[in-house]
């Protein structure tokens, strides 16, 4: 419920989703009364999450299976739960909608699919003396030339039901990854970020959108 724009986080992802015209039910799963009223200002269900998996340490999985049991006592048997944090408040509906497009091409070949950023920043690791030693020792300096490495954002997942199930994890087994744009994989962790997004909102690219 912290403001970016002058909106609650979770109106974006709301929005969004809302706005991809996707088959199936949108849920919010929460514990919170203030989170139920607003979300339901919206029109969509939401599910009361049990005590005893909110919280900080609860997992994303165990709020999920709990929505899938809920809606299956409903008569509802979905083959694909969408995971949408409200943490990463500009993807874009037309994003999300390719993303489902997409699974539903590959998903006789994978288990799940996530969001990522093409990276070629250089890492390094520290070593017990205190030394800082290269991840990739031969990848070249001119970032230009470096093979990408992918970096989860949590902005999408999908993930079949059975296999969330049995596995308890989103990324199942395997797990195939869908590069999107930086603007749209920011996820607020901290303060900061927070900061950041208001600041794009009144000044990036996202108010012409």
């Amino acid at each position: 419920m912290a403001l970016i724009g002058g909106k609650p986080l979770l109106s974006y992802t709301l929005k969004s989703v809302l706005a991809a015209h996707l088959e199936g039910r949108i849920v919010v799963s929460t514990d919170d009364n203030e989170i139920e009223k607003f979300s339901r200002t919206h029109n969509v269900e939401v599910i009361k999450r049990p005590t005893e998996i909110s919280g900080d340490k609860a997992s994303s999985e165990s709020a999920l299976l709990h929505a899938i049991d809920v809606v299956a006592g409903s008569g509802f048997y979905p083959e694909v739960v969408l995971t949408l944090q409200p943490t990463s408040p500009f993807r874009r509906p037309e994003t999300i909608k390719k993303f489902v497009e997409k699974f539903s091409q590959i998903k006789d070949s994978f288990d799940a699919m996530l969001s990522v950023n093409e990276n070629r920043d250089v890492f390094w690791l520290p070593e017990p003396d205190g030394n800082f030693k290269r991840l990739f020792p031969n990848a070249p300096r001119r970032r230009q030339e470096r093979t990408p490495i992918f970096l989860e954002n949590s902005a999408l997942y999908i993930t079949k039901v059975d296999v969330l199930q049995k596995t308890k994890s989103v990324l199942g087994k395997k797990t195939a990854g869908f590069v999107i744009e930086q603007e749209e994989a920011l996820d607020i962790n901290e303060p900061i970020d927070l900061l950041f997004a208001d600041f794009y909102i009144k000044y990036g690219s996202y108010r012409k959108n």
